[in-house]
């Protein structure tokens, strides 16, 4: 764990869409073959005429994106099985179809994939362009430099038609933009990347996907229970985390969790009374449940959202569940989605953010909006990850987040969690825990495996040390618990050092708050004053009167440059016990539920896409 960068605290804006009409034809030339490149004229300009590397451009009709359920069976030429939207579409990838972004090595069953191309009159597909589906299609995510403005990098980058849809963080300057229909988006980004009069960084809308291969099913550890709660309530986690010293004196009373994931289930008796409001940045409404929208297929992360609810819930059961959506049932969001979402649990009173989910790109707007919510006083949690890699996973890898791996119950490192010394914080039990899922007839509670079930344990930990230091700093709380935590390396030699410690509930409530470094105000000191040194008047020559040099003002050393040691975040921001509703507009709930309380506010449209949930492989 990392320091914590500072921030501002600012609301989330929401920008009109901007009314941008080119009349004039795209300054590109459509080969027979439909592709050809797009120079970036404008660009070149704007950058001093130096060299920049050309944009593709492709022409297109239609895209399918999905998992791979059918493939040829060796190559990429031949005809594929696509499931876009609940509907399996044959996408013909030929000789004259451009790869993008796999190597040499087709996409295994079960990836995401995105195909451009176009529609034959049998419902067949012919493929264009075909490529891992790893970034919105589209789409740019940049922040502006503080002297330029929306409408000057719109005419630099006309010929891009570079449009922007929506303010993510209005206060940081930064913007999802969309681009002429067939770009190669991340060619665009390192382009504007390039323009560093006009952009901070530039970026495309990240997305990732749940992990593809042979075991690469969430539900090889699911498995369903019934109404008994004896294996939830009694599982032997809690004593793996020393929970029981704790139960009965610290519940985390009225401590809010925010859990971002795919929702909740309201009505489950466990969670009745303890969840607040929240939202559904997905379907875009003020009712955050977990599963399909009426006429949509299950998805594999169905449930995902109410299992890390409960474990939260189990910990802490005094506090208080914020769920908010960011996951559609696939598992899969996008990194404006995911921004927008923290900023909202901030600002409606969030304590600790859950996040069960993670992915291998880093990207500049999620640290942002993080180190943000770090400043206002949030304690933010994050899945390490199920690849079994050293890799870092962000967001668990960003300063000041902590990073949380899996344990078998015998503190083993789980087989699927990955690992490092650089930035896993803390370890917990994450291989069959058993939680709450969303009511289906009698079935209460199932187990579930992964990274994602690690990390309520140790946001639930948070929540117990919220209530007894409640005016304590995130780092404060992070720091406790990481080093009253227990040692794994003789239980895993192999891994010594890479897994964090254990989580130890029982040791952190009994432990003193680690104290913050004071903060040193710097005062500069000024250069001082010579002292003027009048000229000898010669007598030799009486005429000649010198006069005496005045003494210069005092003047600040212009090498200094003050260097505070500051507090690893901002003083406690006073929240409010309930989410704060904002009265702007009222979102219509597609279906009915049984706790209608809706939050409105400034919500941003967020597209369903990929943002990868911790679940076991």
């Amino acid at each position: 764990m990392q320091p914590i960068a500072h921030g501002k605290r600012g609301a989330v804006a929401i920008a009109a869409l901007f009314a941008v009409v080119l009349v004039a034809t795209l300054l590109v030339t459509l080969r027979a073959s439909a592709a050809t490149t797009l120079a970036g004229t404008a660009a070149n300009a704007a950058l001093g005429g130096g060299s920049i590397e050309q944009v593709e451009f492709t022409a297109y009709s239609e895209e399918v994106v999905g998992p791979v359920i059918g493939r040829p069976a060796s190559g990429f030429v031949g005809t594929w099985q696509i499931m876009d939207s609940g509907k399996v579409v044959t996408v013909t990838v030929n000789a004259q179809t451009i790869l993008k972004g796999f190597g040499n090595v087709p996409p295994a069953t079960k990836s995401w994939v995105e195909a451009k191309g176009k529609r034959q009159a049998d419902g067949s597909f012919v493929a264009v362009k075909f490529r891992p589906n790893r970034f919105r299609s589209g789409e740019i995510v940049a922040r502006l430099t503080e002297t330029t403005t929306l409408a000057q990098v719109g005419k630099i980058y006309r010929s891009y038609r570079l449009t922007p849809v929506e303010s993510v963080l209005s206060s940081s300057g930064i913007y999802r933009f969309a681009i002429t229909k067939g770009l190669d988006e991340a060619g665009v980004a390192a382009v504007l990347n390039a323009d560093k009069a006009n952009f901070v960084w530039a970026e495309v809308n990240y997305v990732s996907e749940i992990p593809s291969g042979p075991v690469a099913n969430p539900y090889r550890t699911w498995k369903w229970g019934s109404n008994d709660n004896t294996g939830y309530i009694n599982q032997t986690a809690l004593e793996q985390v020393d929970l029981p010293p704790v139960q009965g004196v610290y519940s985390g009373t009225n401590v809010v969790v925010a859990v971002l994931d795919t929702g909740i289930d309201a009505t489950h008796p466990v969670l009745a009374g303890h969840v607040l409001p929240g939202y559904d940045f997905v379907n875009e409404d003020a009712i955050p449940q977990d599963g399909p929208e009426p006429g949509q297929p299950d998805g594999p992360a169905e449930g995902h959202g109410t299992h890390i609810s409960g474990i939260v819930l189990l910990v802490a059961p005094g506090s208080k569940v914020m769920p908010v959506r960011v996951l559609d049932v696939d598992g899969r969001g996008d990194m404006v989605v995911l921004a927008h979402a923290i900023d909202w649990a901030v600002a409606n009173g969030a304590d600790v953010i859950n996040l069960s989910l993670g992915t291998d790109a880093d990207a500049n707007l999620l640290e942002v909006v993080i180190a943000k919510a770090q400043a206002n006083g949030v304690l933010v949690t994050a899945a390490a990850g199920n690849d079994n890699v050293v890799t870092p996973q962000y967001p668990a890898a960003y300063p000041g987040v902590v990073a949380v791996t899996a344990l078998d119950e015998a503190n083993h490192k789980a087989d699927f969690a990955n690992y490092g010394s650089e930035w896993i914080d803390l370890a917990a039990p994450g291989v069959s825990i058993t939680s709450t899922i969303p009511v289906s007839g009698s079935i209460l509670y199932a187990t579930w495996s992964g990274t994602s079930m690690a990390v309520p344990f140790v946001s639930g930990a948070a929540a117990l040390l919220r209530q007894q230091f409640p005016a304590a700093q995130p780092s404060q709380i992070a720091d406790l618990l990481v080093q009253t935590g227990m040692s794994l390396d003789s239980y895993n030699p192999d891994y010594a050092g890479q897994l964090g410690r254990l989580v130890d509930i029982g040791a952190a409530m009994q432990g003193t708050l680690p104290q913050l470094p004071p903060t040193v105000t710097p005062t500069s000191t000024p250069t001082e004053t010579p002292t003027a040194t009048p000229t000898e008047t010669p007598t030799a020559t009486p005429t000649a009167t010198a006069t005496s040099t005045p003494a210069a003002p005092p003047i600040e050393d212009p090498t200094f440059t003050p260097t505070p040691t500051a507090t690893s975040i901002a003083p406690p921001v006073v929240r409010p016990s309930e989410p704060t509703v904002v009265p702007t507009w009222t979102p219509v709930p597609s279906e009915p539920t049984p706790t209608p309380t809706q939050v409105s506010g400034a919500v941003p449209y967020g597209p369903p896409y990929i943002f990868l949930p911790s679940l076991s492989r």
